[in-house]
């Protein structure tokens, strides 16, 4: 729009599709670098990717959350499809011996891109590892600082608890996770989130009696023709009929399948 010639662009979703290879390929092809320089690339990059999203201040949030305390834990975010597999002193080590890291390395000004992102450290060979322990131990959040872990307990709740959660649930409302976190004392934040969803869960399944035998009544369902989403439970209402409840609210919905 504004008249420049525009000599290439880098799409994420197909970097995703295609894999580094094929960046490191365009970007030998645009700027006439040799066989050689392609696989320096295809080197570096490929193991600063594995860095990039397992270590550091910027990695994945779902790698950062497998590594969280319980109690820092979110149930709702899924699990890192390969962090876990690599040992990650290895990928460092093996990343500072590439020859484009080495030379990168000579000039101060440029050392930034050696890093897994602008926030992180030097690397030393097991800087990943021991930031990683960090976040076990000290719950780093994703600005690098550690969050309260004295009394923070896991597990099951105490009833003492879960009655002061009921009781900042009627002062507060459900909105003011934090408060009532801070009520209870032993608890996080994220605690109390993952337990009210539970707990509203429960008391919504006595509302609307949700069938044990859930499976059945959806396959029923979907013999008859009837596309039921993922997120729908099927349960019965006080009347005894049929109906549909999302399972995150736990909430009567409408859906085209019960009409």
């Amino acid at each position: 729009e504004e008249g420049h010639d525009v000599a290439y662009v880098q799409v994420m979703d197909t970097l995703k599709r295609v894999g580094i290879p094929r960046l490191a390929h365009d970007f030998a092809n645009g700027y006439n670098l040799t066989d050689e320089d392609e696989m320096m690339l295809v080197e570096f990059m490929s193991k600063w990717e594995v860095l990039r999203q397992c270590c550091g201040e910027q990695m994945s949030k779902l790698w950062r959350n497998d590594l969280l305390p319980e109690a820092y834990t979110k149930e709702e975010i899924e699990h890192h499809p390969f962090c876990a597999d690599y040992d990650i002193d290895e990928i460092e080590n093996a990343f500072m011996k590439t020859k484009l890291y080495s030379w990168i390395n000579a000039y101060p000004n440029m050392r930034l891109f050696n890093k897994p992102s602008l926030r992180d450290g030097e690397l030393n060979g097991n800087y990943c590892s021991s930031y990683n322990e960090r976040i076990k131990t000290d719950a780093l959040n994703f600005y690098g600082q550690p969050r309260p872990m004295n009394n923070i307990k896991t597990g099951n709740w105490t009833e003492e608890e879960h009655s002061i959660f009921l009781e900042g649930l009627q002062i507060h409302g459900s909105n003011k996770s934090n408060t009532i976190a801070k009520m209870i004392g032993t608890r996080t934040e994220i605690q109390v989130l993952n337990h009210l969803q539970d707990y509203m869960q429960e008391e919504m399944r006595k509302v609307f009696h949700i069938e044990d035998n859930e499976e059945i009544l959806m396959e029923r369902l979907v013999h008859k023709g009837k596309d039921i989403p993922g997120e729908i439970a099927v349960a019965y209402d006080e009347k005894g009929k049929l109906i549909l409840v999302d399972k995150t609210s736990m909430r009567k919905v409408q859906h085209k399948s019960l009409n």
